[in-house]
């Protein structure tokens, strides 16, 4: 999820570069072992790439569990609030300055389960959260119709499901679809399949040229 500011907030200068340094603030507890690998997905799939900064002051993402209730640099008005057990992440462009954006993080998504409630979800999940909050900080704004079988997906057109043995199985599905059902991968949106040119990448390429 994104506030709406339009694709393409960063400056000219930073695009050329095409690098984005990122910082991760404090332990990102049940994200830390997976950020490494949604990176490498995101930057084997766009001209950008994200690199680590060696301080939160150099870096153009910061990312952190948090509410972002909180202001952030000044942020105009009060973002959506983030439950802490939610599938879902949100992004926000600083109000102050161009060349910053956070990402902020559920503190422990869940998966709901029969018989036992909300549990932690696995990996998979985790993953594609982080995946798709990166298509934001990237500069993607609005999800299009276009991005319906990719990580860009709106959320509202997604539902979550549960791993009938552990939460390695949990998964992210378009609504309509059957559940796996079907025997269409492609639908399983926590997969992360390669962009292969689609039209989230040509919105990523026309940024990052």
């Amino acid at each position: 999820m994104q506030e709406t500011h339009g694709d393409g907030y960063w400056s000219a200068g930073i695009r050329r570069a095409g690098k984005l340094q990122y910082f991760a603030i404090g332990h990102l507890g049940p994200f830390h072992s997976v950020l490494t690998a949604a990176i490498h997905w995101f930057n084997a799939q766009s001209r950008l790439n994200f690199v680590p900064a060696r301080s939160e002051s150099a870096a153009h993402v910061l990312i952190e569990i948090g509410d972002p209730m909180v202001s952030f640099e000044g942020y105009p008005e009060p973002p959506d609030p983030l439950p802490a057990i939610q599938t879902r992440g949100l992004t926000l462009p600083s109000a102050k300055r161009q060349d910053k954006v956070k990402i902020f993080l559920p503190a422990n998504p869940c998966m709901s389960v029969r018989k036992i409630g909300a549990r932690p979800t696995g990996g998979k999940v985790k993953k594609y959260i982080i995946t798709h909050e990166l298509f934001h900080a990237a500069g993607l704004d609005e999800h299009s119709d276009a991005s319906l079988k990719d990580a860009f997906c709106d959320g509202e057109d997604l539902y979550d499901q549960a791993g009938d043995k552990n939460a390695e199985e949990d998964s992210v599905w378009l609504k309509g679809t059957s559940g796996g059902s079907d025997g269409n991968p492609r639908n399983q949106i926590s997969g992360l399949f390669p962009l292969n040119g689609n039209a989230t990448a040509q919105r990523l390429n026309a940024i990052w040229p």
